[in-house]
């Protein structure tokens, strides 16, 4: 029977003063860390904590095991980032760490159509052929045939994107023919910027008043511009003639580089037979070495 799997984050919140989980409790001999939903600069926090608190323990109790979903975050990144906050130290008394293999897919988007795989985006579906939005990102969650492959090959830390918390148990699940991918495709391009001083919409060209929204910050001797564009190219052009529009040092930094895409979020569900997930294992001194 599989035993439980702790919170890695819950068991970091509640250690002690000093940050360090109490290395003589071994009831706790799986426990898993959630950065999936996390924005980046959250998930390095995070992740910074947890393994602070659990650098100690994982030294010294043998068995443990800690698996870290890192969503949006390169699991490579991730585990060197957790083995300089764990061990700041004393590295090379660290742990095997591994990072999960194969779950960046999005050169497999032609294979996925070949296979006649369809979008799935809120409740409707079409062919990936259909799609004119840029994908820029397809990742999928490790198997628990490859969770489990790594902590076999000596990992006590193994750090993936999207593995879910079921993939610690022993238990062999019924296997799935199928993976689920997740895609970000770009729903539009939006810019966003403070004029240094108040700024008349009068000023603009009337060609761009239908893409720019203007207007004047509340409280303060300042502008607010917005735009968005469906096409990036097209806003870099909306950028270049508000610029010129409203003549030097009226940004604080070139508006081209303030140019965000929107992301949206869609599923493909793809036969499993397509992916081949792997890891890569180093001790803990050699991913502070980076």
């Amino acid at each position: 029977m599989s035993s439980p799997v702790a919170d890695a984050a819950t068991l970091a919140a509640a250690a002690p003063p000093g940050g360090v989980l109490d290395p003589t409790d071994d009831l706790i001999s799986s426990a898993y860390l959630d950065l999936r939903t996390d924005r980046p600069a959250v998930a390095r926090s995070k992740l910074a904590t947890v393994a602070r608190a659990f650098g100690p323990r994982l030294r010294i109790q043998g068995g443990l095991r800690l698996l870290i979903a890192t969503g949006d975050l390169a699991p490579a990144e991730a585990a060197s980032r957790f083995a300089r906050a764990a061990f700041p130290e004393d590295a090379a008394g660290g742990p095997m760490i591994a990072a999960i293999r194969g779950e960046n897919v999005l050169d497999q988007l032609e294979a996925f159509i070949a296979a006649g795989c369809q979008l799935e985006e809120g409740a409707g579906k079409k062919s990936l052929t259909e799609e004119n939005r840029p994908i820029v990102a397809a990742l999928a969650p490790a198997t628990w045939a490859a969770i489990q492959s790594a902590f076999a090959a000596g990992a006590t830390v193994v750090v993936s994107r999207f593995a879910p918390p079921e993939t610690l148990q022993s238990d062999r699940p019924e296997a799935s023919d199928v993976v689920a991918v997740t895609l970000s495709l770009v729903e539009q391009y939006e810019l966003s910027a403070s004029l240094r001083e108040r700024r008349k919409v009068d000023g603009l060209p009337i060609s761009l008043r239908k893409s720019v929204t203007v207007r004047e910050g509340r409280g303060a001797d300042a502008g607010y511009l917005m735009a968005s564009a469906t096409q990036y190219d097209h806003l870099v052009e909306i950028a270049e003639r508000v610029e010129l529009a409203t003549g030097p040092g009226a940004f604080e930094v070139p508006l081209k580089s303030l140019i965000q895409p929107k992301i949206t979020k869609g599923q493909v569900v793809a036969p499993a037979a397509l992916f081949e997930f792997g890891h890569d294992a180093q001790p803990a001194i050699d991913w502070v070495k980076g």
